[in-house]
């Protein structure tokens, strides 16, 4: 989930996410071009689970991914890539 996106940023996107009442709530992996400890803290307190920040190689946007896939979200810090 990018931080900047036309209308709803990735940051109120992921929170809306997060406080619908799902089955199964979906991993979310911040992607941005911000790389400061705050964007991380902010990316966590939103309810990312992981963070990566551009310019990214493939192989660690499809290592995070698989992670994200093959475990549950859980509300906490987020894991910073």
């Amino acid at each position: 989930m990018d931080f900047i996106m036309p209308g709803m940023d990735g940051l109120e996107t992921t929170r809306c996410i997060r406080a619908m009442a799902l089955a199964s709530q979906p991993r979310i992996v911040a992607l941005t071009a911000n790389a400061f400890a705050e964007d991380r803290e902010r990316a966590s307190a939103a309810g990312m689970d992981a963070f990566l920040s551009k310019p990214l190689q493939l192989k660690q946007l499809r290592h995070e991914l698989c992670t994200a896939c093959l475990k549950k979200h859980t509300p906490s810090k987020v894991v910073d890539r």
